[in-house]
């Protein structure tokens, strides 16, 4: 017997039983230690990517900014075209209706021309 009262091989046993028991714990505390270093890694790299959201974010903001500047661009590019073609339709359009005025009036001077001579021819006749 040891001086405990108790046989040397239940001091054994003893001795198994805490060391067995504290396999779990010793276990346990490697897994926590393990995922607090995973968890710190992982802290660790969410600035860099959050940085690299932003920016990827931005460049498309940028990007769709561009794109409707251009479409603003081209939309104010046509309309000046058409703005341009415009008085060159106004101008061709004054013209015709110039050619045209101008023909009737050289058909009025025409009939009135005729009306003298006929009105001659008639004054002409009497006589």
């Amino acid at each position: 017997m040891s001086l405990s009262g108790w046989s040397s091989t239940a001091t054994a046993e003893e001795t198994s039983t805490r060391s067995d028991a504290a396999r779990p714990r010793r276990w346990l505390q490697a897994k926590l230690v393990a995922a607090k270093n995973r968890h710190a890694t992982t802290v660790a790299e969410i600035p860099p990517l959050k940085s690299t959201v932003e920016l990827t974010n931005d460049a498309i903001v940028a990007r769709m900014e561009a794109g409707k500047k251009r479409a603003v661009v081209e939309v104010l590019h046509r309309r000046i075209d058409r703005e341009r073609d415009d008085p060159r339709r106004l101008r061709s359009e004054v013209a015709l209706e110039q050619m045209v005025l101008v023909r009737h009036q050289v058909a009025h001077a025409l009939q009135l021309a005729e009306r003298a001579v006929a009105a001659e021819t008639h004054g002409l006749a009497l006589a």
